[in-house]
């Protein structure tokens, strides 16, 4: 289990950090060796930045491309699931816990997940809906 969090600055808008978000989670998985992604994110407007080219030559297209090569350069299999926010509760506190960090820089939870998440994650095996 690998997580993280953390403050990125200089974006331009919510959308391009969302695609930097899914870059650095993509970047991440490649390192930790993983062969088999799926990419889950709540934004409509990134999924489908993801999964096709209509956004190419926007702003931010270079990145939606470069995510992409890392698709499909670095795994055998990957999937971009766009879901619902209420069923995205751990990435929506883990955001939350991110736009409050003081400092730039990003905090990696190896292993051991803080108590927030793993509340929102037994909750969400139990049926819970916490």
């Amino acid at each position: 289990m690998d997580g993280g969090a953390g403050s990125i600055i200089r974006v331009f808008d919510v959308f391009q950090a969302e695609a930097l978000a899914a870059l650095h989670a993509v970047q991440r998985a490649a390192q930790l060796g993983m062969s088999r992604i799926i990419l889950e994110t709540d934004a409509a407007n990134l999924g489908k930045a993801l999964t096709t080219k209509e956004l190419d030559r926007s702003a931010n297209g270079s990145l939606f491309r470069q995510i992409r090569d890392l698709l499909i350069n670095d795994f055998s299999f990957y999937m971009i699931s766009v879901c619902p926010r209420t069923c995205n509760k751990v990435a929506d506190k883990l955001a939350v816990y991110g736009a409050n960090i003081v400092l730039p820089g990003s905090y990696e939870f190896l292993s051991q997940a803080p108590d927030f998440v793993s509340d929102l994650v037994s909750g969400d095996k139990h049926g819970d809906g916490v």
